[in-house]
């Protein structure tokens, strides 16, 4: 990971000065994780929470497709070796540790398993166990990162494990929205509004 943080700050593309720091030209900043759980765990009903869970996805899916358009079209980067990119910068972002099953990438199917979720860690500390997913985030990250990649628009995303419920690890599936409506259990329906 450290290599990646290198390069950037050699290519002048990681930039830190007072009052800001730029990756790849785009402000960014440290946010602490407790601001994002807290969001959903206000929310007072069932229908609160999935409002507040898509809205997350949703606005991260768009600003993580945008940026990835954008560092492909500076990078020259396409396919695999955006998603590489995509990969670094989520690990370098403290997303977790992602690992992919891509057996059908290019059609955009592809399943994620996430180490060391941030969102769910803190969620487990501050209020337990969660009877649903909470990682709303990273799912809209591999939403907006499956469409810059792919260019398969419909993709969408569901959290069928999630360690806020207490697996070891998050787990992800990536497919075009259409394939998603045979879903049974109502909470994963919910993620992608169906």
């Amino acid at each position: 990971m450290f290599d990646i943080v290198q390069k950037l700050l050699m290519a002048r593309e990681l930039e830190m000065k007072e009052g800001e720091i730029s990756l790849l030209g785009e402000r960014v900043q440290f946010v602490p994780t407790q601001i994002f759980v807290d969001m959903l765990k206000s929310a007072k009903t069932e229908e609160e929470y999935w409002k507040v869970a898509n809205l997350q996805y949703e606005s991260t899916k768009k600003a993580v497709y945008e940026w990835f358009q954008k560092m492909s079209k500076k990078k020259g980067l396409v396919g695999n070796k955006l998603l590489e990119w995509e990969v670094n910068i989520w690990n370098l972002a403290g997303w977790g540790n992602f690992s992919f099953n891509a057996t059908q990438f290019l059609k955009g199917r592809v399943s994620c398993r996430v180490k060391n979720s941030p969102i769910a860690k803190i969620f487990l500390k501050s209020y337990g166990k969660s009877k649903w997913p909470v990682c709303h985030l990273i799912r809209g990250g591999l939403a907006g990162g499956m469409v810059a990649v792919t260019g398969i628009e419909e993709s969408e995303v569901i959290e069928t494990k999630c360690m806020a419920q207490g697996y070891d690890h998050c787990e992800f599936i990536i497919r075009p929205k259409e394939e998603f409506k045979d879903l049974k259990k109502p909470y994963l329906k919910k993620q992608i509004n169906l």
